[in-house]
């Protein structure tokens, strides 16, 4: 699949299908223990269409970080990287108590990342999935 089929893949898809995949672990287990820059690879904690966001520790200042890291195959498309760039000054430009702080933006033997705050609780998809009342029949969980 070309980076523009996958670009239009992805822009099809239903935000919560996006949101709520997660590679498997046979995927996720290559970067697992990996450093990139100072971080530490501890384990995956999800993905989408804009790459893989893993928790981490900062070996410099020995915290747990949160290492959104962008496939070679997407950090190969200028628009993509672009955004991704984009989002990182985006976030770094906002003082919000919901909002992760950035840590840093970088590059480690030609991997991007961004390195940001690790916020311990519910993801996205589970706080949707938590709001949602069981249709009439289906067991509530």
């Amino acid at each position: 699949m070309t980076p523009s089929q996958q670009a239009e893949s992805f822009i099809g898809e239903p935000a919560r299908e996006v949101v709520t995949r997660v590679p498997t672990e046979d995927k996720a287990r290559p970067m697992v223990g990996r450093q990139i820059g100072a971080y530490k690879i501890l384990a995956l904690l999800g993905a989408g269409g804009m790459g893989e966001v893993y928790r981490a520790r900062d070996t410099r200042l020995d915290r747990i970080a949160a290492l959104k890291i962008l496939p070679v195959e997407v950090a190969s498309n200028p628009d993509r990287m672009r955004r991704f760039v984009q989002e990182a000054k985006a976030a770094s430009a906002l003082n919000h108590p919901n909002v992760a702080h950035i840590y840093e933006i970088g590059e480690s033997d030609g991997i991007p990342f961004i390195a940001m705050e690790y916020v311990e609780g519910q993801t996205l998809a589970d706080r949707i999935h938590a709001g949602r009342n069981p249709s009439p029949g289906q067991p509530s969980g």
